[in-house]
């Protein structure tokens, strides 16, 4: 397919800054094999304040830590 999900967490009681709505579907150029597109990572700065931590990253990203692959 040509999609993925994205599941986003939170510890505590940390609910989305929704300022504004928030679209559920995001379109992007394709990347690097399993290299999240640029609009998630700002899709998730904008509704949480941080701090931030990629499962299975590609690449490092300033303030966000990652976990697993690179």
């Amino acid at each position: 397919g040509q999609h993925e999900f994205l599941f986003a967490a939170t510890k505590g009681s940390c609910l989305p800054q929704l300022g504004s709505l928030e679209p559920s579907v995001l379109f992007a150029p394709k990347r690097e094999h399993s290299e999240k597109p640029e609009a998630m990572y700002e899709l998730i700065e904008r509704m949480y304040p941080g701090p931030y931590i990629e499962l299975f990253a590609r690449k490092t990203r300033p303030n966000w830590a990652t976990w697993g692959t690179l």
